[in-house]
């Protein structure tokens, strides 16, 4: 399957934001609005499929994680955006981007082929 898009993933280490910019992974979803007989919902789940050695093997745990600009980590709340982001102090300047706040995520790193990280984010 082809990855044919970048995303932009914030880290925050020390009261800063490091920006960990990902080629060749999978965005894909939905940011719509439902009508419905209580209101209206928003149904704007966004699914990520990180994989390749390259992006794999920049992950590191969230306890292992001390601000490396060669490395990223993930953790609910974490912002990630479309493309390629800015450099950033505040996460308001992320406000005119295309973004989502992490929910949950599955590392699915055994050694094989198929190793990837699936993210859901709103």
């Amino acid at each position: 399957m082809n990855r044919p898009h970048t995303i932009t993933i914030y880290n925050s280490s020390n009261e800063n934001y490091i920006k960990h910019v990902l080629k060749g992974v999978y965005w894909y979803g939905t940011d719509s609005i439902n009508i419905s007989g209580k209101g209206v919902v928003e149904s704007n789940s966004i699914n990520i499929i990180i994989d390749g050695e390259e992006n794999l093997g920049k992950y590191i745990s969230k306890e292992s994680y001390q601000g490396d600009k060669d490395t990223y980590t993930l953790d609910t709340g974490i912002r990630i955006v479309y493309g390629v982001g800015p450099d950033i102090t505040s996460l308001n300047e992320l406000v005119n981007y295309k973004q989502i706040s992490v929910f949950s995520f599955d590392i699915n790193i055994v050694g094989s082929s198929l190793d990837n990280i699936l993210i859901l984010g709103r």
